[in-house]
Order: C-alpha cells, then sequence, then structure tokens
C-alpha cells in the first residue's frame, strides 16, 4: 500500500497463527510437563520452545527444573496452613501394661513336665505340713508351697527343667519391654498352686521382683483364668465407667483364660486375682518371679 508497509495477505496470517499455536501446544502442553520431565529439557533453554506470556516466567538452565508458577506455590502454601491449622486429631498411647502369653514348650515335651509336676505336688502335699496350715489361712480351700517351699527349681529337677524353658520367654518379654542388662535377669522364687472347686486368690502384687509369671500344669473346663488390673485404677475417681463393647486396650480389667501348657508373664507391680475356681478338677499352676542378680 501507498505510504506504509505492505500487509500480508489475511489466509497467510491465519497459517502462521494456526503454526505457532501447534508448536506451542506440541512443546508446552502446560506446566506439569515442564516439571516433570525437566531432565528432558536439561540444557535447552525453555523460551525457545514456549510462546507469548509463557517466555519470560520460565527458564531452564543446564540440570535444573523450571520453577513452578507463583499461583501454584501459593496454592501449595494455603494448602499446607489449612491442614496445620484444621489437622486430623493425633491420638497415641503411652504407659503401657504389656501381658505376655504362649506356649511354654512343644507339646510332647510339656505333657510330660506336666506330670512329673504333678506327682511333685501330690508328694509336697503329703508332708509339707508348714504350708498346708500357712494355706489353711491364707488360701482356704487350696494349697500353695509360696510360705514354705517357694523356690522349688533350687532342689527339685523337674522344676529346674521349668526354670531352663521359662528363661527363653522372659528373655523375650525382656526384650520387648527394651530392658537393659537382659542376662541379669534371674528365678528367685518358683511354687506350686492347688485351687480345688471354690477356691480364689484375692488381688494382689508381686513385692521385690521384676517379671512374674505364671504356667500352667493342669486347667479343667471351666475353671477361671487370671484378671489383671489397670494400675491406674485408683486415680481414676472421676471417670465414668467405660463402655460394655469398649476396646480390651480401654478396659480396667481383663482376664486370659488358664490353658494347660502355656506361661503368662507380666511386670510383678501388676496387680492380679483368680476367681473362684468353677471347674470340676483342681486347676494346678506354678508361680515364679525374675529379679535383677
Amino acid at each position: 500500500m501507498a505510504g506504509g508497509c505492505a500487509r500480508r495477505p489475511r489466509s497467510l496470517r491465519r497459517q502462521r497463527c494456526a503454526g505457532a499455536s501447534r508448536r506451542t501446544a506440541a512443546a508446552a502442553p502446560g506446566w506439569a510437563l515442564c516439571v516433570c520431565a525437566a531432565a528432558a529439557f536439561a540444557g535447552a533453554a525453555l523460551p525457545r520452545l514456549l510462546s507469548g506470556g509463557l517466555q519470560g516466567r520460565a527458564r531452564t538452565t543446564a540440570g535444573s527444573a523450571p520453577a513452578a508458577p507463583a499461583t501454584h506455590a501459593r496454592g501449595k502454601r494455603r494448602t499446607r496452613c489449612k491442614m496445620a491449622v484444621s489437622g486430623v486429631p493425633s491420638v497415641a498411647a503411652h504407659f503401657a501394661t504389656p501381658i505376655y502369653r504362649r506356649r511354654l514348650h512343644n507339646a510332647r515335651e510339656v505333657e510330660e513336665l506336666n506330670s512329673e509336676i504333678m506327682v511333685e505336688a501330690q508328694q509336697l502335699v503329703s508332708f509339707d505340713e508348714r504350708g498346708l496350715r500357712w494355706s489353711g489361712k491364707n488360701y482356704p480351700g487350696g494349697y500353695t508351697s509360696f510360705a514354705s517351699m517357694g523356690r522349688l527349681h533350687k532342689f527339685s529337677s523337674t522344676f529346674s527343667k521349668l526354670e531352663r524353658w521359662a528363661n527363653h520367654h522372659v528373655r523375650s518379654f525382656a526384650k520387648y519391654l527394651e530392658f537393659d542388662a537382659l542376662d541379669d535377669l534371674v528365678m528367685t522364687e518358683c511354687w506350686i498352686n492347688i485351687m480345688p472347686e471354690g477356691t480364689h486368690h484375692g488381688l494382689h502384687l508381686h513385692q521385690c521382683s521384676t517379671l512374674s509369671g505364671t504356667y500352667y500344669v493342669e486347667t479343667p473346663r471351666g475353671c477361671s483364668g487370671i484378671r489383671f488390673e489397670d494400675p491406674r485404677l485408683d486415680r481414676t475417681m472421676a471417670a465414668p465407667p467405660r463402655a460394655h463393647s469398649a476396646r480390651r486396650s480401654n478396659r480396667q480389667v481383663v482376664e486370659y483364660p488358664a490353658r494347660a501348657g502355656e506361661v503368662i508373664l507380666w511386670e510383678s507391680w501388676l496387680r492380679h486375682q483368680v476367681q473362684p475356681n468353677r471347674g470340676e478338677g483342681d486347676r494346678v499352676s506354678v508361680s515364679f518371679n525374675y529379679h535383677w542378680c
């Protein structure tokens, strides 16, 4: 045109614009591609690939990924702040009260051990007059050698065998509790308990000991288990009762069934009891303590 630059035909302008759009779409479909495929663009300048307003905003150097858009970063910051203010509640359990339970040994050898213990138990009842007198006052209806022969593992090979098998479980439990110097735990007391029908053992703990346990020799059907009490029970005077459907970990009293051949371990400060025996026959067990030596 006269007095100015000649203009390109409108059809050529449309073709050029369409080509630029296709190149832009192919080279830079979005910021996700720039971030996720940064290695593919290492050493190349994005301004050569991007067009228009993207050129001044996204640059890359060799070995580095392009920065995310400011609006995207601000969105992330807002999300993090929102989560920090209204985050998911966190509930953690502290001051646990673990109780260990497992079969003492293999079935065949356990059966042999139980037979040997029952023979020696009957022998003890036949001549332990001191134990019978003490049991008459403190263990009505039953017999325990606790006050008369409380270290059976020291002079009986049968109970010494029980000690050797129990040592493995005590070490495992102490390791779970993260005690230091595991090898210093030694059995200090070991006694037998015979509970005929109706006999019970009141709430108590084992003083001057670290870990305590019970091994079950005979457990007639329907006999009572061992019940443990929440050690904080005397400090919950203002707490409402727990729901009947409360999880076992939230109950204030839990009971473990008595099963012949199984051993149960706990820390000696934990109070426990045995309800009256409702089984048809004697409930026979061996109790013991471990302490640091």
